[in-house]
């Protein structure tokens, strides 16, 4: 498929209604021009999650998560940039346009066969499931197995557990009784073709002579993946299967444990188990219990463990790390809790890595985390597992999760233990499994103390690892240059939990400003930028500035023509360049909304910014190029007080030296400045109130 071009990425978001889409997520109510609820990314009382209709924008002042509604269903469902536009789109009856290879009239074609073919298969898999769900209901060694792993008829149900029977054709004959193609059935992986038989017409159902079922005398767990639109309800999109145990081997028995092969609905890799039921656990906690399989997973939710996932009887892939960002957030962190002897470990060192190395290269469209995935291993006691110990002793796993250790501590221990250190080729395979890791880490301080740490474990000089560390990052991880080391880690400020955006305001709405994304140098400008501290800071921003910031907000029109006497005139150093460089990528011809300002403002600033642009005050205005006059006018003019209180402070100082020429110069320039105010407040709608003024009590505390 090609990129969706910005132009229909903006159409889609204005024609989206985000207070709708957002309010299938969370119970909003309204408050003044804006909606609020409880935040849905992290654990609150008292809502302070609001809700723009006109700007097509959502804030958090509790977590300070913003974005528009393309953003909120990326990190509230975890799904990329690209599923959700073409999602919403179909929600609008948009056309998404292709290049110019997938606008061929038979690529057009082959699409819409795709997507035909695509309900067809979760139609079948829908089918299957009721099916096996019945089995199980009425097996009485299946539902026993079931209970003997401690899994209560609610869990059951929640995820739709099912048994296929011991036969070879007891889906088959389903399937074959309500006509479902043998194609079809093949396609999704239900049913397994006979060698050597004869082909059958196309369409034509599958035969216990051509075909068998793939799944027999095993139990069922579905994976499901909520529906497009529809949070209660969810789609089958593949089966793993545990054979049931019996008191007497069997004859081709096949694996313990067998998956659903790769078809247009599933591949393998790509999905996480338990995700349909643990995402809401998972934004509350800011956690995920990473397990090793299905039962251990159902065992966990059934004892009190809801954020618990598996990868699907595979190793952790890059795909599924990518999605474990997603859904955890910058702030959450991964517990890897894998069996507790040698092989779990082993297993557990894999993932590790792949966590680790993977986490800062993580570039989606949307990319959500801008730091490492915090990786931590919970060691079980030997011979446990997940499974048995949370059925056992539910303190005791509970205990074990929250012991748990950072990831690279437990990775040193355990080649340290176990490798052979005494000789040389024994220190340098250890040197070279621990060197990834460590150029893993982008805080630097905590790299040395780590390499400082093996560097005297093994004997070794440190350069050695630094040289090794180096090989092994190459520029991703090793060089401090890139942008993601310079930027280094940013203190949030956070507001206080309790922010409605109920103000007073004229109630009427507007045309929602075009929300595009910002463009890739803006993006880079705002990854690079440092965090800087001003006086101005930690205190509210002065009321010209937010007035100022909302006018923007509601007229972004009004970016084009803000002038540099302006810009220069705010108080607060990194705002004004912030401003100028939002009026830069104007005139570029990017549109600059309020996701794009607010993003571009270092985390300490942006609940500040987003409650003054927020706040929808001058929506109605019939004459807001006047309204930018004033407000600059005024801004200026308070330029000017705080440079005449400068001067009058360094006059104090130079009173005692005698130095009359500077003395003269100083209130030469008092008095130019004094004329040059009142010029600007005379010039700017005399007779009129000042708009600064307005300000005051307009965000309720």
């Amino acid at each position: 498929m090609g990129l969706i071009p910005h132009s229909k990425v903006a159409e889609i978001r204005d024609r989206t209604d985000i207070v709708a889409v957002i309010g299938e997520h969370v119970q909003l109510r309204r408050a003044g021009v804006n909606y609020l609820g409880l935040c849905p990314f992290h654990q609150e009382k008292t809502p302070s999650f609001n809700v723009s209709a006109s700007k097509q924008f959502f804030y958090c002042f509790g977590c300070q998560k913003s974005g528009d509604v393309i953003r909120f269903l990326m990190e509230r469902e975890g799904r990329s940039f690209a599923d959700v536009v073409r999602d919403l789109a179909a929600r609008a009856g948009i056309d998404i346009p292709e290049d110019e290879e997938e606008a061929r009239p038979e690529r057009r074609a082959l699409r819409l066969q795709q997507e035909s073919e695509r309900l067809r298969l979760l139609k079948l898999n829908a089918l299957a499931s009721k099916y096996y769900q019945a089995q199980l209901a009425s097996h009485e060694k299946a539902l026993q197995y079931v209970a003997s792993r401690g899994i209560s008829d609610e869990i059951r149900t929640s995820f739709r557990l099912g048994y296929a029977p011991d036969s070879w054709d007891g889906l088959l004959q389903v399937l074959r009784q309500r006509g479902v193609p043998h194609e079809l059935a093949e396609l999704g992986g239900l049913l397994i073709r006979r060698e050597g038989s004869t082909p059958l017409p196309k369409g034509a159902p599958p035969t216990p002579q051509t075909h068998y079922d793939r799944f027999r005398d095993r139990v069922l767990c579905p994976l499901l993946l909520p529906k497009t639109g529809q949070q209660a309800d969810y789609d089958v999109i593949a089966f793993s299967g545990r054979v049931l145990p019996t008191d007497q081997p069997r004859q081709n028995e096949g694996a313990k444990y067998i998956n659903s092969p790769e078809t247009p609905l599933y591949r393998k890799g790509q999905n996480l188990y338990g995700l349909h039921a643990a995402r809401d656990a998972i934004r509350q906690k800011r956690q995920v219990v990473l397990v090793e399989g299905n039962f251990d997973v159902l065992s966990l939710h059934q004892n009190g463990f809801p954020n618990t996932l598996a990868p699907m009887g595979t190793a952790l892939t890059e795909t599924q790390v990518r999605l474990l960002s997603r859904i955890v957030g910058e702030d959450g962190h991964v517990v890897l809790m894998l069996d507790g002897d040698r092989a779990g470990r082993a297993a557990t060192m894999k993932d590790i890595s792949l966590l680790m190395l993977t986490a800062t290269q993580l570039s989606d469209v949307a990319a959500l985390s801008q730091r490492d995935i915090d990786v931590r291993v919970a060691k079980l006691p030997d011979g446990e597992d997940p499974d048995t110990l949370a059925n056992r002793d539910r303190a005791a796993l509970e205990r074990c999760i929250a012991k748990a250790q950072p990831a690279l501590d437990y990775v040193i221990d355990e080649v340290l233990a176990t490798a052979e250190s005494d000789s040389l080729s024994g220190r340098a395979k250890m040197i070279g499994r621990i060197s990834p890791l460590l150029a893993a880490l982008r805080n630097e301080t905590l790299r040395e103390l780590y390499i400082g740490r093996v560097a005297s474990a093994l004997a070794v000089d440190p350069k050695i690892l630094w040289r090794q560390m180096q090989q092994s990052s190459g520029s991703m991880h090793a060089s401090s240059s890139s942008p993601l080391a310079q930027r280094g880690e940013q203190t949030t400020h956070s507001m206080p939990a309790s922010r409605s955006l109920d103000h007073r305001s004229s109630g009427a709405y507007g045309t929602a400003p075009s929300m595009q994304h910002r463009g890739t140098g803006e993006a880079q400008r705002s990854q690079t930028r440092p965090t800087q501290a001003s006086p101005t800071q930690a205190s509210e921003l002065e009321a010209g500035l937010r007035n100022l910031l909302g006018l923007l907000a509601d007229k972004p029109e009004l970016w084009d023509r803000l002038s540099d006497e302006t810009i220069k005139a705010v108080a607060h150093p990194l705002l004004s360049e912030l401003l100028e460089e939002a009026r830069d990528l104007c005139h570029s011809g990017e549109i600059v909304s309020v996701e794009t300002f607010v993003n571009m403002c270092p985390v300490e600033l942006r609940a500040q910014v987003a409650s003054a642009m927020l706040v929808g005050r001058f929506v109605a205005a019939e004459h807001p190029e006047e309204l930018l006059a004033r407000m600059s006018a005024e801004l200026r003019a308070q330029a000017i007080v705080r440079e005449v209180n400068d001067l009058q402070r360094t006059l104090s100082r130079i009173s005692r030296t005698g130095e009359q020429e500077n003395r003269l110069q100083i209130l030469s320039r008092i008095q130019d400045l004094t004329k040059l105010r009142a010029s600007l407040l005379q010039n700017s709608h005399p007779g009129t109130p000042a708009v600064a003024g307005t300000a005051q009590g307009d965000t309720p505390r």
